[in-house]
């Protein structure tokens, strides 16, 4: 680790700003009382704040974002959170980061967030 030259972080980008968006899972609806759970996606910016606090606390970021968009969640300080990062090998730089957020009925949230070059 010694031989890691110094971080040094891009300027900060501006947030997107765009708001989350429920995904349609009717089509996969076998109609027969499944619950499903409810799935929303969002996309943020590299090396923005929105990004910061989704990479490193995602229950405040979705509890601020999300929960306010969709009070009827119940997300809080106490939601649980589970993160899976795809392309977790690449770098954040230049690149966006799609969230994909799974909720369920007991108050826990999966969380996919894939890095993606813009463009």
């Amino acid at each position: 680790m010694r031989d890691l030259p110094p971080w040094e972080p891009e300027p900060e980008e501006p947030n997107v700003d765009l708001d989350w968006i429920e995904l349609d899972l009717s089509p996969l609806d076998p109609k027969d009382d499944t619950v499903w759970p409810r799935s929303f996606a969002i996309r943020v910016k590299s090396s923005s704040n929105d990004s910061e606090w989704l990479i490193h606390d995602p229950v405040d970021f979705l509890v601020q974002t999300l929960g306010k968009q969709f009070p009827e969640l119940g997300l809080n300080a106490e939601t649980r959170v589970t993160t899976f990062i795809v392309n977790h090998h690449n770098t954040l730089s230049v690149r966006h980061l799609k969230a994909i957020a799974s909720t369920t009925d007991d108050g826990t949230v999966s969380l996919t967030l894939t890095k993606v070059p813009p463009g």
